[in-house]
């Protein structure tokens, strides 16, 4: 059974933690753990932690952070069937169809989860027909030969870091060592 509870420290140290974010072990230790509880919430099934999530301080800005295991997508699919049983047990649904009881489960577990949909993404326009230029003609031009210096920025060597994004940020911050990593939190 799959059911919310609030996190507890010992709940990281049982989560079996996801290959990609194997390194947030090394960033989130029981102190750190036990800090915030209360403030976040862990996902169970059968009283196995599978995700954690919560809100956190950071230098006085509030930051979102999850941790999720191998056993978290399962735990998705359970919250879908969850929906489906309970809408397909409602007598005001015995006329629905098929299509209607997935597409409604499927609304009813991304609420749960809180994803809200995407706004629709307009058609694309056709290209521009090339105005009498034949592209072959055109001289090569320079972009694809590389920098010819590193990309720091006023000598910090994290400068990069600012242009990462999603799983690149993760896996700059698997790469550092104790040392870089200690600098680059502080």
């Amino acid at each position: 059974m799959t059911h919310l509870t609030p996190f507890r420290a010992w709940h990281l140290g049982a989560l079996d933690v996801q290959p990609e974010q194997a390194f947030t072990r090394s960033l989130m230790s029981h102190d750190y753990a036990e800090a915030h509880e209360g403030n976040a919430m862990t996902a169970l099934i059968d009283g196995k932690p599978v995700a954690c999530a919560g809100i956190a301080e950071f230098e006085g800005v509030l930051v979102a952070w999850a941790v999720l295991g191998v056993d978290a997508k399962p735990a998705m699919l359970a919250a879908y069937n969850h929906h489906l049983k309970g809408l397909a047990g409602k007598p005001e649904h015995e006329s629905k169809s098929a299509e209607w009881f997935l597409r409604e489960a499927h609304r009813l577990t991304k609420a749960d989860l809180g994803i809200t949909a995407a706004a629709p993404t307009p058609a694309p326009t056709p290209a521009p027909k090339p105005r009498g230029v034949d592209p072959a003609t055109l001289p090569p031009t320079l972009a694809r030969v590389p920098p010819a210096a590193d990309a720091t920025v006023d000598g910090d060597e994290f400068g990069y870091m600012a242009s990462l994004r999603g799983a690149d940020a993760e896996k700059a911050l698997a790469a550092m060592t104790p040392e870089q990593l200690e600098r680059y939190l502080t």
